[in-house]
């Protein structure tokens, strides 16, 4: 059995007072942006809360490309150094390494396509898979 529905409208939308705002929702509107790559120049800030998190993302990326886990343990703690604040233990960013480098790198084709959905040429592809796992869109 299909029912339909129909809606009647009775007030401008300029009429309609707003309900009250859960407290759950509040806090999630107004929380701190989580930090994206920018092209405008902005240094990228990794904020306590989400540094595992984005370090990790950036971990699997170095690993897609095939480094290994001392380069890609490199790359972190100058990342973690320069960029979150406050910084991670260098235990934690080293088990961060170590967990991104027991997958294997991706295949040129992945990078490829990458590349190609953000409009870059090839050599550009490293820095479109960053961009798209950080969250900055093209």
């Amino acid at each position: 059995m299909r029912h339909t529905y129909a809606w009647e409208v009775t007030a401008h939308i300029d009429e309609v007072v707003p309900g009250v705002m859960p407290r759950w929702l509040l806090a999630l509107v107004t929380a701190p942006r989580r930090s994206t790559l920018t092209r405008d120049g902005t240094p990228l800030v990794l904020r306590e809360g989400e540094r595992n998190h984005r370090l990790h993302q950036l971990a699997s990326l170095l690993r897609r490309y095939g480094l290994g886990e001392g380069a890609i343990f490199g790359c972190l703690e100058v990342i973690n150094r320069e960029h979150a604040t406050p910084p991670l233990d260098p235990e934690e960013v080293a088990r961060i390494a170590a967990s991104a480098a027991r997958y294997a790198p991706a295949p040129e084709a992945f990078l490829a396509s990458v590349a190609f959905q953000h409009g870059r040429r090839r050599d550009d592809a490293f820095e479109a898979v960053v961009s798209a796992a950080l969250g900055d869109r093209p």
